[in-house]
């Protein structure tokens, strides 16, 4: 099995104020954490994420962890501590153009980079500490067209025993941490998406000699014409979503019969209003949350709540 994963660089914000003494400042605009002045670091659930990883490895024997980074070539230092830590592989994913990227053309160039390396598994943090978005792990899934889940705390192979048992059994075991102190287990086979939240285990530190190794080892880079994507790809992924405003249908036109003239005139108004009224069975709709989440987008649609955000050509 083939395990990649995902890291990405943060402000340490609590070691900036003490050192420096320097607030944490963010940008108006986005709300992230300005990067002129921080100090950088991993984030911590992406080294938490790289944890899991590697305790898959020292569980099931031949199991091969890639770790994969995109950024500029000042990463490469956090890179090489970080591969030391157990890894087999590193990769860096870095072109001029993706300087000012955001989190949808970063999933799409991480998808294609996923792709020319293989994976039975990708693992990432939840959610950067500076952003705080939480959306590549599933915008990643979206482009592989795998499964993803979500703020995983614990994540499992079954034993060799238990395959030899039962072949059909789930090849990952994914624990997730849900509100209010909850817990779910959920079952899933691969290639997947996993994101991980953060651990206490996110701080271990490489041995010397592996250090001293990871300095002399080489770390491919890897730009967007290495993975086949074009400007005009990034630029489209990069597009900016613009919800409109939600307005009520406007009722269609249905033709009524004239009221009897001879009727009283109260009678006659009541046969005019009687005509635009359409009795409605409401239906109970059970399933899933995403069978239930089309279905209300499905009615939306049927409704005509959505028809004022067509394109003028009819398009959705």
């Amino acid at each position: 099995m083939r395990v990649l994963v995902l890291q990405e660089l943060t402000a340490e914000v609590a070691l900036q104020e003490q050192a420096v003494g320097i607030r944490d400042e963010r940008q108006a605009n986005a709300g992230r954490a300005s990067d002129d002045w921080h100090i950088a670091r991993v984030n911590p659930a992406d080294a938490h994420a790289l944890a899991v990883g590697l305790g898959l490895k020292a569980d099931h024997p031949g199991t091969e962890v890639v770790l994969m980074h995109l950024g500029p070539a000042d990463a490469v230092h956090w890179m090489r501590e970080e591969a030391a830590r157990g890894c087999d592989a590193a990769v860096r994913v870095w072109d001029d153009e993706l300087a000012l990227v955001g989190t949808r053309a970063k999933a799409l160039v991480l998808a294609a980079a996923v792709r020319s390396r293989g994976a039975d598994l990708v693992l990432t943090g939840t959610a950067n500490a500076a952003s705080a978005g939480g959306q590549l792990g599933v915008l990643l899934a979206r482009h592989l067209g795998v499964p993803c889940v979500t703020n995983a705390s614990r994540v499992a192979c079954p034993s060799r025993a238990d395959v030899e048992a039962d072949p059909a059994a789930p090849a990952l075991h994914v624990t997730r941490d849900l509100s209010r102190g909850y817990r779910e287990r959920v079952a899933m086979a691969l290639p997947a998406v996993v994101t991980v939240v953060p651990g206490d285990d996110a701080g271990e530190l490489a041995s010397l000699p592996s250090l001293l190794r990871a300095q002399e080892s080489d770390i491919p880079v890897w730009d967007l014409a290495t993975l086949g994507v074009g400007e005009d790809q990034l630029r489209k992924a990069g597009q900016a979503l613009r919800p409109g405003d939600l307005r009520p249908p406007r009722p269609p036109m249905r033709h009524i019969a004239a009221p009897d003239a001879s009727a009283p005139a109260f009678n006659r108004i009541l046969q005019i209003v009687a005509g635009s009224v359409r009795r409605r069975a409401g239906r109970v709709v059970q399933g899933t949350d995403e069978q239930i989440a089309e279905e209300i987008f499905d009615c939306l649609v049927r409704e005509g709540w959505l028809d004022h955000l067509r394109s003028p050509s009819g398009d959705a």
